[in-house]
């Protein structure tokens, strides 16, 4: 493959790649072709702020195959690495990304006050960006929240915002 292609669009391919295989719920498949990013990524001569943005972006896919997985205790692990890291490349957009998988893990651990408080700051920012998608994502697990604390009237309304959400952006809905 690297015969064909240029780093970036190698990475661009083995990553979607690596998201059919969670889709289908193949999750070990899917650890595999980050093993294979990651690979390509080590073998790569990057800057170092361009090496880290990559590194967190595997490290964010990895800890939410491992949410998938139920293995929060590594998904957390890796989060916790995402967020230290995306701090120093600045890099806002991934660290939202391993806030949102840490809410949906408290919410699992029922961790209820934690999710919230995850759910509400990293829905502003995405909010404020104006990500459609995004806040469909994080309006959906405010529904999973609500339904775990038994808030079934507040859950319903907002899987119904999530889907109208996912509806307008053409996608499916998330459960």
């Amino acid at each position: 493959m690297n015969h064909y292609a240029d780093f970036d669009d190698l990475d661009y391919l083995t990553n979607h790649l690596a998201g059919l295989y969670i889709r289908m719920g193949k999750y070990q498949a899917y650890h595999q072709w980050l093993d294979k990013e990651q690979e390509l990524l080590n073998q790569e001569k990057l800057e170092q702020e361009e090496c880290i943005n990559y590194q967190i972006y595997i490290a964010r896919e990895r800890a939410e195959v491992f949410l998938h997985q139920k293995n929060y205790s590594e998904s957390k692990s890796l989060c916790n690495a995402v967020i230290k890291q995306a701090n120093i490349v600045d890099n806002q957009r991934t660290k939202n990304y391993a806030k949102h998988i840490l809410a949906n893990i408290a919410i699992a651990e029922a961790n209820f006050s934690l999710a919230e408080q995850l759910l509400k700051e990293g829905y502003e920012e995405v909010e404020s960006n104006k990500d459609k998608r995004r806040m469909a994502y994080y309006e959906a697990s405010f529904a999973n929240l609500e339904k775990a604390r038994g808030n079934l009237a507040l859950a319903k309304q907002w899987k119904n915002q999530a889907q109208s959400r996912f509806n307008y952006l053409g996608m499916e809905p998330v459960s």
